[in-house]
C-alpha cells in the first residue's frame, strides 16, 4: 500500500490533477487490461504515457513529539516507531453494518502517540502480528483531537503500514519491554493510569453478576503473582468472559489494564474491554506461599465495592513487619482507648468511629475501627491483650500510618498467658522512630526548652499556646512538642534532665518526624521512671548518630556530588569534608524569641524590630566549605545541627568569656572530618556582577558508617556491571 500511495502523490503532483481523478485513471487503465493488472502496474503505465519519472523515495518521518504540536486534520504523517502497547480490537454497529476499531501506542524516544486503526487496517494489523517491541513505520496518518484532548494518529484505507527491520531503527528507539510491570514491581504513581503487566494466575474466582444503573453487570476476581508480591486482577464485562479461558499457572502479559487502589489502599489490576491479554506459557509453577484457593467476593448492587474474604490461617506477625506483610494476623496489648465519635454520613446514616493505641515489643500504632467493631471495642480496657485479623496499614490525613480493618475481619481478647508481650509501651532510639507508625515513646536528655508561644487559630479564630522541648539520645535529636493546657506539663522539667515520654503522637513535618503531646502521653522524670533507662539514652554529652538514620525523616535525600547537583532533585545528601570555615564569624547574637540578629555583641539590650527591647543571646551561625573530592560547596550550619556535629550547646554560650577562643574549638572539633551531609538545594544570585550558586540548607548531618558505604559502592558497581 505503501508504494501505490507514493505513486499517487507523485502523479498528482506533477500533472497538477487532484487524487480522484488519478484514481479514476488508474481504475480506467485496470479495466482496459480486464483487471488482469495490478493497480501499482496500472499506476506506473500511466506514468510512462505521461514521460513522468517515478522516485522511489519515501517521504520523511517525522518524531513523535512534533506529531503532538500538529494542528487535528493534518494529513500525510509519516512516523517510525515502536509498539509500546497494543489494545483489543473492537466492534461497532454503524449506518450499515459493522465497523472494527483498533487501538495501540507508539514510541520513539521523543514521546508515545496513539495509533487509531479502522475497518480494513484492523485486519491488515493482525496479519503483521505486532505486539510490544515491533517496530513499524507508517505513511499517510490523520492527526485527529482525542477524546483526552490529545494528539492521535488515524489510519484509513489510504494510510498504510509495515514492520521495520530491527537492526536498522532498535538503537534509536526506547527500551518498551522494560516498562512492562509485575506484581512485584508495581508503581504506585500509576494509579488510576494504564499499565502493561505480567505474571502468573495464582488463584481464580467464579464469575459474579451485580446490577448498576439499572443493568446487570458482572465480574471475574483472580490473584495474579509475580516471584514474591501478589496483586488482586478484577476483569470485568465481556473480559470475565474471556478470562474463564485462562487457569492457574498460565503467565499471562496484560495490556492497557488500570491500576487502582482499592478500599483497603492495596494495589488492584482492573482489565476492561479494550484491555489485550496473551498468554505467555502455561501450566508453570505457582511461586512458594501464593494463594491458589477461590476466591470469594460478595458484591453490593448499589455499586461495585467488593470485599475479599481471604480464607485461610492468618500469619501472626510484629507490628513492624505489617507493611510487608499486610492483611495478617497481630496481637497487641492496649495501651489507650480513646472516647468513641459518632457523626452522621453524608446518606444520613450515623457512623461511629474510635482509636485505639496499640503495641506490641516491636512497636507502636493506632488501631482505627469504625461502626459495629467501634461500638465492640468501647468495652476494652487499658493493658488487655487483643488479637486483631485481617489487619493493613492505611495513610493518615496528618502524617504516617495507621493500623485498619477489612470488613471480614475478626477482633477478640485473648489471656496473658504464653503473650511475650511487655507490660509497657518499647522505648525506642531517636534515629529508629517509623513514620509508618502513629505513637512511640522515647527516652533522653533534655537540651532545650522554649518559651510558651501564644497564636491564633487560622479557622476558628481561637488563641492557644504551644511549646516545645529538645531531647536528646545517642542517636540523634527530636523535638517534642506540646499544646494549650499541656505546655504546663514542661514547667517541672529542667535543663539536661533525663526523661521518658511515653505514647507521643508522630507527625511528619517538613523537615521530618516530631512527637506531639497528646491526652493519652504521659512524661516521666528520672525520680519515677517505670521502665530502665536504655543504654542509648544515657550520654553525657551530644554524639553525632551514624549513618544511615531508619525512615525518621519524610523525605528521601538523594546521595550526588557537587559535580551533579540539580533543581530538579532538590532533596539531596553529600558525603564531604569539612575543608575550612566561612569569613564570618561562627555566632551571632540575637533576639531570644524569634533568633533573628539584633546586635554585634553581647550587650546588655538591643532592639528587635518584631519584639521590642530584648536582651541579645549568643547563637551558632558556622559557615563551612565542604569538599566531596569533586568541587566545593558553601553552606552555613544553624542549631541543631550546628551543636550536634560540634557538641556545643548554645546555652551555654551565655557564659563564654573570650568568643575567639569559641572559634578556635569549632575548628578543633570539625575541620578535616568527614560527615554524611543531607539538605535541601537552592538557587541563589550572589556578588557584583551577579553571578548564580547554591545554597545548601542542611537538615541533618551524620558519621559515615564504613560498613553501609562500602556496600553502596559495591551495589553501584554491580549495577553499572550489569
Amino acid at each position: 500500500m505503501q508504494e501505490i500511495e507514493s505513486i499517487i502523490n507523485q502523479l498528482c503532483e506533477k500533472t497538477k490533477k487532484d487524487r480522484y481523478e488519478i484514481k479514476k485513471m488508474i481504475e480506467d487503465k485496470q479495466v482496459k487490461f480486464k483487471h488482469q493488472i495490478s493497480e501499482i502496474a496500472a499506476a506506473k503505465i500511466i506514468a510512462k504515457e505521461l514521460n513522468i519519472e517515478l522516485s522511489q523515495k519515501t517521504k520523511k518521518t517525522t518524531n513523535i513529539d512534533e506529531i503532538l504540536h500538529f494542528p487535528p486534520g493534518t494529513p500525510d504523517v509519516s512516523i517510525i516507531g515502536i509498539v509500546s502497547r497494543m489494545y483489543s480490537p473492537l466492534t461497532f454497529n454503524k449506518t450499515q453494518g459493522t465497523g472494527k476499531v483498533q487501538h495501540f501506542l507508539l514510541a520513539d524516544n521523543s514521546g508515545d502517540v496513539r495509533i487509531i486503526l479502522w475497518d480494513g487496517m484492523v485486519d491488515l494489523v493482525n496479519k503483521l502480528n505486532l505486539e510490544i517491541g515491533t517496530i513499524v513505520q507508517i505513511y499517510k496518518g490523520i492527526v485527529r483531537m482525542g477524546k483526552s484532548g490529545e494528539r492521535e494518529i488515524h489510519l484509513n484505507e489510504l494510510s498504510s503500514i509495515q514492520s521495520s527491520l530491527k537492526e536498522n531503527h532498535e538503537e534509536n528507539l526506547p527500551k518498551v519491554l522494560e516498562r512492562i510491570e509485575t506484581p512485584d514491581k508495581i508503581k504506585i504513581e500509576n494509579k488510576n493510569k494504564e499499565i502493561d503487566i505480567k505474571g502468573l494466575i495464582s488463584s481464580k474466582g467464579e464469575i459474579r453478576t451485580f446490577q448498576k444503573d439499572n443493568r446487570e453487570g458482572k465480574l471475574l476476581p483472580f490473584t495474579l503473582s509475580g516471584e514474591k508480591k501478589h496483586v488482586k486482577l478484577i476483569a470485568w464485562g465481556e473480559k470475565a468472559d474471556e478470562f474463564t479461558n485462562y487457569n492457574i499457572g498460565d503467565e499471562l502479559l496484560i495490556q492497557g489494564s488500570v491500576l487502582k487502589i482499592n478500599r483497603e489502599d492495596q494495589p488492584e489490576i482492573h482489565v476492561n474491554r479494550r484491555s489485550l491479554v496473551k498468554v505467555i506459557s502455561k501450566n508453570n509453577k505457582i511461586p512458594e506461599g501464593a494463594i491458589t484457593t477461590n476466591l470469594k467476593m460478595n458484591i453490593q448492587s448499589s455499586d461495585r465495592t467488593i470485599s475479599n474474604n481471604r480464607a485461610g490461617e492468618k500469619e501472626t506477625v510484629n507490628l513492624i513487619e505489617l507493611e510487608q506483610k499486610p492483611y495478617s494476623k497481630i496481637i497487641v496489648r492496649i495501651c489507650f482507648v480513646d472516647q468513641a465519635r459518632s457523626f452522621t454520613r453524608k446518606d444520613g446514616n450515623i457512623g461511629h468511629l474510635i482509636r485505639i493505641g496499640v503495641y506490641d515489643s516491636s512497636g507502636s500504632n493506632v488501631l482505627v475501627l469504625w461502626d459495629e467493631k467501634a461500638q465492640e471495642a468501647e468495652t476494652w480496657t487499658i493493658n488487655s491483650i487483643i488479637e486483631v485479623s485481617d489487619v493493613y496499614l492505611r495513610d493518615n490525613p496528618r502524617g504516617g500510618k495507621e493500623i485498619y480493618i477489612t470488613r471480614s475481619a475478626s477482633m477478640k481478647i485473648i489471656d496473658e498467658n504464653g503473650n511475650q508481650i511487655p507490660n509497657n509501651i518499647p522505648i525506642i532510639p531517636i534515629n529508629q522512630l517509623n513514620r509508618n507508625w502513629k505513637i512511640a515513646s522515647i527516652s533522653g536528655k533534655i537540651l532545650d526548652i522554649s518559651e510558651t508561644r501564644e497564636f491564633t487559630g487560622q479557622k476558628d479564630g481561637v488563641v492557644g499556646q504551644v511549646r516545645w522541648l529538645r531531647i536528646v539520645d545517642k542517636t540523634g535529636t527530636i523535638r517534642v512538642v506540646a499544646w494549650n493546657d499541656q505546655v504546663l506539663e514542661y514547667d517541672s522539667l529542667q535543663l539536661d534532665e533525663l526523661i521518658q515520654i511515653h505514647i507521643a503522637s508522630i507527625q511528619i513535618q517538613e523537615g521530618g518526624l516530631e512527637l506531639h503531646l497528646t491526652i493519652n502521653s504521659k512524661i516521666e522524670s528520672n525520680n519515677n521512671f517505670s521502665q530502665p533507662l536504655p543504654e542509648w539514652a544515657e550520654l553525657s554529652n551530644i554524639i553525632v548518630p551514624e549513618f544511615p538514620s531508619q525512615g525518621f525523616h519524610i523525605k528521601e535525600f538523594s546521595r550526588t556530588t557537587t559535580l551533579n547537583l540539580d533543581l530538579e532533585d532538590p532533596y539531596v545528601e553529600l558525603r564531604a569534608r569539612i575543608k575550612q570555615l566561612g569569613d564570618r564569624e561562627p555566632y551571632y547574637f540575637a533576639c531570644p524569641k524569634c533568633s533573628q540578629k539584633i546586635s554585634d555583641d553581647f550587650s546588655d539590650s538591643a532592639q528587635c524590630s518584631s519584639h521590642g527591647e530584648q536582651k541579645p543571646i549568643p547563637k551558632l551561625r558556622i559557615p563551612i566549605v565542604l569538599d566531596d573530592g569533586y568541587g566545593t560547596l558553601y553552606t552555613t550550619l544553624f542549631s541543631p545541627t550546628a551543636e550536634i556535629l560540634t557538641g556545643i550547646i548554645e546555652r551555654n554560650l551565655m557564659k563564654i568569656d573570650n568568643f575567639d577562643e569559641l572559634t578556635d574549638k569549632i575548628k578543633d572539633s570539625i575541620l578535616g572530618r568527614d560527615y554524611i551531609f543531607q539538605g535541601i538545594l537552592k538557587e541563589r544570585v550572589v556578588g557584583e556582577p551577579p553571578r548564580k550558586t547554591w545554597n545548601f540548607n542542611v537538615r541533618n548531618v551524620y558519621n559515615p558508617n564504613t560498613v553501609y558505604e562500602i556496600n553502596m559502592l559495591y551495589d553501584k558497581l554491580e549495577e553499572e556491571e550489569s
